[in-house]
């Protein structure tokens, strides 16, 4: 007896989640639906018909005729070589479970479990998971990352036990990018390897005129790229980089980052994942500046479409405003400033009934993340119900519009700015190991869980930033900034029902 494969007539109302996600208004290869925002294949439009046609197939677990992401074979080692080239390092790694187990990988090599860890507050919230499982304590940059202040800092610091490292994120959900030059001449004064979390700058290192230099050219020693975050592979496709003439290079061997990456990922990592990574190279090495230029030339063309109708572009500029200094932004991505209309989320909300889907919108601002290969009408369709949407807004707007007043923004935003420096009556009590006491924490209500150290990091997405780590607490004065923050639609994760969890 053959077996019978169901038809879409037959799984209908019995798949909810498949048939979420295939319904036309939520598919970027349909008509209807116009995306600027992660993954970079765009629908699978950007891959060539073979391969989308063949993903299935390509799904195939580790035998003979295949090969290993944990084992590699010879064609993986040619594809990790070719990678290493197009990015200019030492070695490159393929990982398919995501930045989150590049990070984690990155970590255990440098500071090493039980190691410090210097890094901004603003890290990704992946740092303090990984913190947690390796027992690393984190010693807060400042976010500005003046050197003068971190010297002190690290002169204040020289006679703890334990091995180091720098983490920094460059460039950030923004597009904004760090001038790595002056810490990476620090970490390499002091001997402490630098890292970076790049997850959202693989294309830089292909468009040499237009964007900020790539991490994997300014100093660092160990860097990661998410692959689909901007250029066409599957999610999660991740790189971990061994920087050329790190001077820590040994540390950082063949057998140790495999033996990290086994214990970190999964035992079935996706060949298909890698497949795509692997076309993604080819694709940014032969296509890469050409299209970077040209997204960057109809995004330069959009922001002046929308010159007088009250948004501020943030980003990208143009490279006349850096004449002599290298670019600070993504050239491929577009931030705008909508507090003179309503918000990010009220435009959001009225491009979304247009079928069109940003990457990100938070009260201030919000954020495009287009394609490589997104069509110039998309472009031209995004300018069209900016202008609009600002038109409706000068008119009086609609009561379906969750719109936020000028004094409101501004209000949430500088409770923003005050999550990137450390309280003082915080300082040195990041405790990230305390997730893993999640049983003997006691779950309070907020009034309840003041001067409590929290268990469960306190996380505002958007933007994902770190409201308080694990081993901080919240001041009773806190208190009406969290209510407000829930009042303008922001979420914070580690709040449930309006209790944390911490210990007693």
């Amino acid at each position: 007896m053959t077996s019978k494969t169901s038809s879409w007539t037959d799984i209908s109302g019995a798949c909810p989640l498949l048939e979420r996600l295939a319904a036309p208004e939520h598919r970027r290869n349909s008509g209807g639906y116009i995306g600027f925002h992660m993954p970079g294949h765009r629908g699978g439009h950007d891959f060539p018909p073979e391969l989308r046609d063949s993903l299935s197939a390509l799904d195939i677990t580790e035998i003979s005729a295949s090969d290993d992401l944990n084992a590699p074979g010879p064609a993986l080692r040619a594809a990790a070589r070719l990678a290493a080239e197009a990015w200019q390092t030492e070695r490159s790694y393929f990982i398919t479970t995501g930045s989150s187990t590049a990070i984690k990988v990155m970590l255990a090599l440098a500071p090493g479990p039980g190691g410090r860890l210097f890094c901004p507050r603003s890290v990704h919230q992946s740092v303090i998971h990984a913190a947690a499982l390796l027992n690393i304590r984190p010693v807060f940059l400042p976010d500005d990352l003046n050197l003068k202040t971190i010297t002190a800092l690290l002169s204040a610091r020289h006679d703890e036990a334990g091995r180091s490292a720098f983490l920094i994120t460059s460039p950030d959900y923004y597009g904004r990018a760090v001038d790595l030059r002056g810490i990476a001449s620090l970490a390499e004064q002091k001997r402490i390897p630098l890292l970076i979390d790049a997850a959202h700058g693989a294309h830089f290192n292909f468009a040499p005129d237009l964007a900020p230099p790539p991490a994997t050219a300014s100093g660092a020693d160990l860097i990661v790229h998410s692959l689909h975050k901007t250029l066409p592979a599957l999610t999660p496709a991740s790189l971990l980089h061994v920087a050329a003439n790190s001077a820590f290079t040994a540390d950082f061997d063949d057998e140790k980052i495999y033996h990290y990456l086994r214990l970190f990922q999964t035992s079935s990592p996706s060949l298909m994942v890698a497949a795509s990574m692997d076309y993604a190279r080819y694709y940014v090495s032969n296509h890469g500046a050409a299209d970077v230029a040209r997204v960057h030339a109809e995004l330069l063309e959009l922001n002046r479409s929308l010159r007088d109708y009250g948004y501020i572009p943030e980003g990208p500029l143009p490279r006349s405003s850096y004449p002599s200094d290298p670019p600070e932004r993504d050239p491929i991505r577009l931030v705008l400033d909508c507090s003179d209309l309503g918000g990010g989320f009220a435009t959001a909300h009225y491009l979304e009934s247009r079928g069109i889907y940003c990457e990100l919108a938070e009260p201030r601002r919000i954020v495009f993340l287009p394609s490589l290969g997104q069509p110039a009408a998309d472009f031209h369709a995004l300018g069209k119900a900016l202008r609009d949407y600002a038109e409706q807004f000068r008119r009086g707007g609609s009561r379906d519009i969750p719109y936020l007043s000028r004094r409101d923004i501004d209000e949430i935003d500088q409770i923003y700015v005050s999550m990137r420096k450390t309280p003082a009556d915080c300082d040195g009590h990041a405790e990230p190991r305390l997730m893993l006491n999640h049983a003997a924490a006691t779950a309070l209500p907020l009034a309840q869980a003041v001067n409590c150290r929290l268990v469960t990091p306190l996380i505002i997405r958007p933007p994902g930033l770190a409201y308080r780590w694990p081993g901080e607490h919240i001041n009773a004065d806190e208190l009406p900034t969290l209510a407000e923050l829930r009042r303008f639609f922001v979420q914070i994760d580690g709040i449930t029902s309006g209790s944390a969890r911490v210990l007693l």
